[in-house]
């Protein structure tokens, strides 16, 4: 077992994180030890890179885009571009895969209750604010992914921005301490879960269902 996990029946590792008002969930299993290793080294990894202050805060508020204010600029721009025939059909459409991602990211959180690594190393401190208690997978990175892979399905130019962008958000969450690189590469496929399944109901047509 990695020594940089706390978990239930380690003593030191529990009064640390009592020591740093943290606590972890009954329920919290630590992933592999392979993937520990992982996750881990490429935490350290990202943190090699120095950068300047300015440039930090300037990610930090990069990241909190992806909280979701981001989406009310998409809304705008669906809403005042002429290159959507049906603007309030593409806004339902992509609230509609938001909501099928939120049910799935919801049931895995609550099914897995993986700690964050805020709370399970301790040399790992957040550095923004996380937006729930668990982990995996990465909201940021499947959610956004989910409803930028649906406005991208009307608007193909949007493609790889749908899939760099959310991406980028989640490799930046684990830079600042509060997802795992599984977080996010566990995130995509669930992004396209969610997707696939919503564009099965607007466009059975495409499945070959009509």
């Amino acid at each position: 077992m990695n020594e940089g996990v706390a978990i239930l029946g380690d003593a030191p590792a529990l009064a640390a994180s009592s020591q740093n008002g943290r606590s972890l969930p009954s329920a919290f299993s630590p992933p592999p030890d392979l993937f520990s290793r992982i996750d881990l080294r490429f935490y350290h990894w990202l943190r090699s890179f120095q950068i300047s202050k300015r440039t930090r805060q300037a990610l930090k508020l990069m990241v909190r885009l992806g909280d979701g204010w981001i989406w009310a600029l998409a809304i705008g721009f669906v809403i005042f571009s002429p290159r959507f025939q049906s603007p309030l059909s593409v806004i339902a459409h992509c609230l509609l895969t938001g909501c099928v991602g939120m049910l799935l990211y919801w049931g895995i959180k609550y099914s897995t209750r993986r700690t964050r690594p805020y709370d399970s190393y301790r040399e790992i401190e957040a550095e923004v604010p996380p937006l729930d208690q668990f982990s995996f997978p990465s909201g940021h990175t499947m959610n956004n992914m989910a409803v930028a892979l649906t406005l991208s399905s009307y608007l193909p130019s949007l493609l790889p921005l749908a899939i760099g962008v959310p991406f980028a958000w989640g490799v930046l969450r684990v830079y600042f301490g509060v997802h795992y690189l599984s977080d996010i590469l566990a995130g995509v496929p669930f992004a396209m879960l969610a997707f696939f399944a919503t564009r099965a109901f607007f466009e059975p047509a495409w499945f070959g269902l009509s």
